[in-house]
Formats: structure tokens, C-alpha cells, sequence
């Protein structure tokens, strides 16, 4: 399972990570996290899924769905996801 590339160099806390857009692998803007989920049996310190869209209409990306996260935002690894 690929883990995405990280570009912070330091922890990232979920007040950083609430509001930050998600873009497909092109850069299309697709929406913004506002959840974040932990599984503490699959790994405790990496967050497993991102909660993305508005609370309406959410929808979840996976950890390994991710290519890489900075303080642009979070980018999209596989463009059939969107």
C-alpha cells in the first residue's frame, strides 16, 4: 500500500488539515476536508480517511488515495476518482 508524500516536514494537526482544498491530480479544486478519521488498528498516528465536500453531501478518500499533501493542499493520486 503507497503512502502519500508528505511536503510539511513536521506534524500536520487537524485544525491545519480542516479547510484544506482537495484537488485532482490535474489541480482541478474538487473540495475542502472537514473530518478527518483515524483506524488505530490499521496505523495510530496516520490519519486513514478524509472527510471531503460539505456535510450534505460528504464523501471519504482513503489515505492510500492520496498523492501528496502540502500547504496548497491534498492531491488526489488516481484522476478516475474524480
Amino acid at each position: 500500500m503507497a503512502t502519500a508524500q508528505v511536503d510539511l516536514g513536521r506534524l500536520v494537526y487537524l485544525t491545519e488539515l480542516t479547510g484544506m482544498p482537495l484537488r485532482g491530480p490535474g489541480g482541478r479544486r474538487i473540495g475542502r476536508v472537514f473530518e478527518a478519521a483515524v483506524i488505530p488498528t490499521e496505523h495510530a498516528r496516520r490519519v486513514a480517511l478524509y472527510l471531503f465536500g460539505d456535510r450534505k453531501s460528504p464523501f471519504v478518500v482513503r489515505h492510500d488515495q492520496i498523492e501528496s499533501i502540502s500547504l496548497e493542499g491534498i492531491v488526489l493520486r488516481d484522476p478516475r476518482f474524480v
